[in-house]
């Protein structure tokens, strides 16, 4: 099994899990901002995008066939914004932003349902929850967030000889999104999937 640990994350789980109330995915929007790394601190650092994008193909339950990105530079990092366009009519919207005065970061996701919608703000791993009439406080990683539950899964994949709920194919068709948003930066145009060569 391959590990895609934000899948596993406590917030992932939970949008997953509220698909039937939420009713057909169609928008998915998040929003994350993050200080740089050393590695990216000389270009868009794309490759950060992967959380965002699996979990698109995962909500939607498929690839999308369309992508476009833009970046833009910001005094002393850039911002990314991509769009996902699926076959079932609906989309995602991710906007990132990388610069040193972020800190320890922040971000937020919505997904709107043609029944409902929910809505996810990660104040440094602590989340407010609302179940009845009081908001309580919770810890998105009391257990060791996204990493350990993934091998928890794994564990119980193995020993309930159940298939593996992260593929290799679905780590594919992330990278292949993320190889297409690449492709629309170079080129400033939106980049159909898949990408035939």
């Amino acid at each position: 099994m391959l590990l895609l640990p934000w899948r596993f994350e406590p917030t992932a789980t939970v949008f997953q899990q509220s698909l039937h109330q939420l009713g057909r995915p169609g928008l998915l929007r998040a929003h994350r901002w993050s200080s740089p790394t050393a590695a990216a601190s000389n270009a868009v650092p794309i490759r950060d995008t992967l959380p965002e994008v699996d979990m698109g193909n995962w909500i939607f339950g498929e690839p999308p066939n369309h992508v476009f990105a833009q970046a833009n530079t910001l005094p002393q990092g850039y911002c990314l914004q991509v769009h996902l366009s699926f076959r079932s009519g609906g989309m995602a919207l991710f906007e990132y932003a990388w610069e040193p005065f972020f800190g320890e970061g922040y971000g937020s996701m919505t997904l709107i349902g043609d029944s409902g919608a929910a809505y996810q703000e990660d104040m440094h791993d602590l989340h407010l929850q609302w179940r009845g009439a009081r908001p309580v406080a919770a810890w998105a990683r009391p257990n060791g967030g996204g990493g350990l539950a993934a091998l928890q899964a794994f564990a119980d994949t193995v020993r309930d000889r159940r298939p593996v709920p992260v593929t290799l194919s679905d780590a594919l068709a992330a990278i292949r999104v993320v190889e297409a948003m690449h492709q629309s930066l170079l080129s400033g145009t939106a980049v159909a999937l898949p990408i035939h060569e």
